[in-house]
């Protein structure tokens, strides 16, 4: 999570690593499918894939930039939108709904959660 806090909320990426990306699936997601692999047998010596999805660094800004309310203030703007239509570089075949059941949770979900729990640290870390 520290990558995206110092690329959503402190802006620390330039306009050129903000078009590159990779996959990103939500820790919770991930903890579920360890579980699901665990309990069932379809799983059993099977190598699975758990990606919620690919992105571009851009992609996660303009996502996050789109909640609303904002869990925090003044988030980084890249270029909002300058992702848009453009290829993935990594796409990911995953069959973790197929053999886990697994439905992951949206992105924009998991950065609304991220931008929260940020904010809830912050708002410690300055009580004390």
């Amino acid at each position: 999570m520290q990558e995206v806090y110092d690329t959503v909320v402190l802006g620390k990426k330039d306009d050129a690593t903000l078009q590159s990306g990779n996959a990103w699936v939500d820790v919770r997601d991930l903890g579920l499918a360890h579980v699901l692999a665990a309990e069932q047998a379809a799983a059993d010596g099977k190598r699975i894939i758990i990606s919620g999805g690919s992105f571009f660094w851009q992609e996660i800004v303009d996502v996050a930039n789109s909640i609303k309310p904002a869990p925090v203030p003044n988030l980084a703007k890249g270029k909002p939108g300058s992702t848009i239509g453009k290829p993935y570089l990594y796409k990911f075949k995953s069959s973790s709904e197929r053999i886990l059941g697994l439905e992951y949770r949206s992105l924009e979900s998991t950065l609304r959660n991220a931008l929260e729990n940020f904010e809830e640290l912050k708002e410690l870390k300055d009580s004390n």
